[in-house]
């Protein structure tokens, strides 16, 4: 657990350094909040918990600051939040587009379906039909991860079997 709180130390600095120079250090670990004593029961706190889980561990670490450490500097965090925070924020969201935009999806055309019986199915052979529930004229479901996203007629384009999107259906 020491060596996860010291990489947390390390990056809890990193994170104020553009505000302020924070000297964070390890204390010590207490399992029920109540007796920490790092102030009065009566101050104002930030309290933050993460549930932490490692290879064969896993608990929550509360990170409490009490409001009387930030109070002196509160300036500099509006000051910091709103020229920092969107140069920030653009960047965390370009980097979020990009790699959004370079994930693969499964994408799947459903042409139809059928129920036979485990008989019929013990039964076929080449050149047998199966009539499917989907005319051959409709509009087919795209589905997307799984879910159905998109209308479609089926197709050729340059050779190849395609679909051609109709319309984006509506919450069905």
């Amino acid at each position: 657990m020491k060596k996860v709180m010291d990489l947390a130390i390390k990056d809890l600095e990193e994170a104020w350094a553009p505000v302020h120079k924070a000297d964070i250090s390890f204390v010590r670990t207490e399992v029920n909040p109540q007796f920490v004593g790092v102030v009065p029961p009566s101050d104002v706190i930030i309290s933050t918990t993460f549930e932490v889980e490692l290879e064969n561990a896993s608990g929550t670490i509360a990170l409490v600051i009490p409001y009387s450490t930030i109070e002196p500097i509160k300036n500099k965090l509006n000051a910091s939040f709103q020229t920092e925070s969107d140069r920030v924020d653009k960047e965390w969201t370009a980097k979020m587009e990009e790699h959004l935009r370079n994930t693969e999806a499964s994408v799947r055309v459903n042409l139809g379906s059928a129920m036979i019986t485990v008989g019929d199915l013990v039964n076929l052979n080449i050149g047998d039909i199966i009539p499917l529930s989907q005319n051959a004229d409709g509009e087919l479901d795209i589905l997307v991860e799984g879910v159905s996203k998109f209308k479609a007629f089926f197709g050729v384009s340059r050779g190849n079997r395609a679909v051609q999107i109709t319309r984006i259906p509506d919450n069905e």
